[in-house]
């Protein structure tokens, strides 16, 4: 899938992925905890699989048989996905509010990672959105 973004492939391998009632029941429990730990910045896969009162290794097994991901690739897709959301809902807030919001600690880790998923850096993003 050459010439589209890290983003893009992984939404699309989750899009076309096929999964069981139990994989989606899962996928979208990791979702809810992630999104509502979104402002921690250490938000990790211990912390995940604690809020799920699983082990860690138990977590890594059923997200990477569920998605295909990593539990840390998948919390950094689920964070980009807020980022952008936020980005396009909230074109005017500064992008070092976007990466607190998303739980970075500081704009150029952010705009780092941002920019590895996308190909572009966050300002780069809105600026596209804008025209």
């Amino acid at each position: 899938m050459s010439g589209i973004s890290k983003y893009t492939e992984m939404k699309i391998r989750l899009e076309t992925r096929p999964m069981t009632a139990f994989d989606k029941h899962l996928v979208a429990d990791i979702d809810r905890v992630i999104l509502r730990r979104m402002t921690d910045s250490q938000i990790s896969v211990d912390v995940v699989a604690t809020e799920l009162f699983m082990s860690p290794a138990k977590l890594r097994r059923l997200l990477q048989n569920a998605t295909g991901f990593t539990p840390a690739l998948y919390i950094m897709f689920v964070r980009m996905r807020e980022a952008v959301q936020q980005l396009k809902m909230y074109p005017l807030h500064t992008i070092a509010f976007v990466a607190q919001r998303c739980g970075f600690t500081d704009q150029a880790h952010f705009t780092h990672a941002f920019s590895r998923f996308f190909g572009c850096s966050p300002l780069q993003y809105v600026q596209k959105l804008n025209q």
